[in-house]
């Protein structure tokens, strides 16, 4: 047999077996071709965002679904309702990307959601270079933040980042100008 009678073989009988099932309601159906614990509740929303993970700053559409978390409150361990991003997509109205998401973009929700990713600041226990990092809570790393700030010289702050524009842009000009930076 040859590939290209292979591939209509196995296309009939495909199309076969699915139009078999066009009668079958949607709730019938639906536990056979996707796993129970798959099934997230609750309604799609699809919100216009820009993609951050390249400079390009392509135009995205991201959907959002509402989803639990653990958490836990007053000692007790509680599931609280949030709302969560499900899937990114390349905005079809967008004129730099025309729709298309590079693989960067599309794997930006599990760079969101990855066990690993760092969950809140951290400070420094050893030398540097060291990996010896300690939780700590926001308020106190903005404190050292500011300490240092504070005791540093206007003339040697330097800002390194990738082009910023828009609100961004205006964002971090101010803030240096607060500094004194130049």
């Amino acid at each position: 047999m040859e590939r290209r009678d292979f591939f209509k073989l196995v296309g009939t009988a495909s199309g076969g077996a699915l139009a078999g099932a066009c009668g079958r309601k949607a709730e019938e159906l639906l536990p056979v071709l996707v796993p129970e614990q798959a099934i997230v509740p609750g309604v799609e929303e699809w919100h216009p965002s820009v993609c951050r993970e390249c400079p390009a700053g392509c135009g995205v559409i991201v959907r959002v679904m509402e989803a639990r978390r653990r958490t836990e409150q007053n000692g007790e361990a509680v599931l609280e309702p949030v709302a969560a991003i499900k899937k990114v997509e390349g905005n079809p109205l967008d004129p730099v990307s025309g729709g298309r998401l590079c693989a960067r973009g599309q794997a930006s929700v599990q760079r969101l959601y990855h066990p690993d990713r760092l969950r809140g600041p951290k400070k420094r226990t050893g030398e540097r270079g060291e990996t010896s990092l300690v939780d700590v809570s926001w308020d106190e790393a903005l404190d050292a933040v500011a300490a240092r700030l504070k005791k540093a010289d206007p003339k040697r702050i330097v800002y390194l980042s990738r082009p910023e524009s828009g609100t961004r842009a205006a964002s971090v000009e101010r803030f240096l100008d607060a500094l004194g930076a130049e």
